[in-house]
């Protein structure tokens, strides 16, 4: 099943090490938690032998991508909220979250054996983690003004 990117992305070019990682996918104005994890049960529901991301990769281990999204999804809307509420600007905030993001990513990874000097840092987590930054702090602010 094509899913885009509601059930997270895939980043496959860790697969040479063994690795599958499916982060959640936290754009500005799409970002909804309770959405998300629901639009995923409506999917394993269906029991989908195959999900296939709008990032180009497709799994045929679905338990784990939704395990992995439900892990996820919680872990970087809690870190999102606690900066979001001790933090008054959005740009600082965005920035914080983003950093937070990426060494939760990092650090989990190496963990897995990928080492730091590998080139999925730099060239994508970072820019992926602060796209999620802005949505997550987006959803954050329209939650505080009441538009979530």
């Amino acid at each position: 099943m094509f899913t885009g990117d509601t059930v997270g992305i895939y980043y496959r070019e860790l697969t040479e090490f063994g690795v599958e990682l499916y982060l959640p996918s936290t754009s500005p104005t799409q970002f909804q938690p309770d959405v998300m994890l629901k639009s995923k049960e409506r999917i394993k529901s269906l029991n989908v032998d195959c999900i296939y991301f709008g990032h180009y990769g497709a799994s045929t281990n679905v338990s784990e991508v939704y395990r992995q999204l439900e892990f996820g999804v919680p872990l970087f809307f809690k870190t999102g909220k606690e900066i979001f509420e001790t933090e008054a600007d959005s740009v600082t905030a965005k920035n914080k979250l983003a950093n937070s993001l990426f060494e939760i990513v990092q650090s989990h990874l190496t963990q897995q054996g990928i080492p730091t000097t590998y080139s999925i840092y730099e060239d994508i987590l970072k820019l992926e983690m602060d796209v999620n930054a802005k949505g997550i702090i987006h959803y954050l602010t329209q939650l505080k003004l009441g538009l979530a």
